[in-house]
């Protein structure tokens, strides 16, 4: 069986990705697909479930504008349950400890962006003399890239960046 490679996956823009929870338990991605594709041109639904084994689902839009036309509408329904829906919290960003002194926020930069796309790369620095505390954070552009990274990086990334 091939293992799931999050390069292969469909990559939206963070913004716009849409939360959608109280989900009857049967609900698929096919009917989620088709009742919020009437909103804009879907590019994946992924369903999970929580703790408690209650599912939700995120919605991936091509377009920002077509999943803020979904936050417009005050009440979602879909087989006689109301929906919650919000804009998703997704985090893409990764925070790296036990960098050697010397690495620069463009040496960091380089070494991630194998991955994907990256915004922003922060190293932090002691205030006083102005020299790495040994960590930082990268933010990348799309969450798998992010996803990919963090389950790399163990064998990857810090190793390369130890001292």
């Amino acid at each position: 069986m091939r293992q799931r490679n999050p390069k292969d996956e469909i990559k939206g823009l963070p913004a716009a990705c849409l939360f959608v929870g109280s989900l009857l338990p049967d609900m698929t991605e096919i009917q989620l697909t088709e009742y919020f594709g009437t909103f804009g041109k879907v590019l994946k639904v992924t369903i999970l479930e929580d703790k408690m084994l209650q599912p939700y689902a995120f919605v991936q839009y091509e377009l920002v504008e077509e999943m803020e036309r979904v936050l417009i509408v005050d009440s979602h329904r879909l087989d006689d349950r109301r929906l919650r829906v919000d804009r998703a919290k997704i985090n893409h960003t990764l925070f790296v400890a036990k960098l050697n002194s010397t690495i620069s926020n463009l040496d960091l930069r380089g070494i991630a962006s194998v991955y994907g796309d990256i915004e922003n790369v922060t190293i932090i620095k002691n205030h006083a003399t102005n020299k790495s505390r040994g960590c930082g954070f990268i933010k990348f552009k799309y969450r798998e890239d992010a996803a990919e990274a963090f389950f790399v990086s163990h064998t990857h990334i810090l190793s390369e960046l130890t001292p």
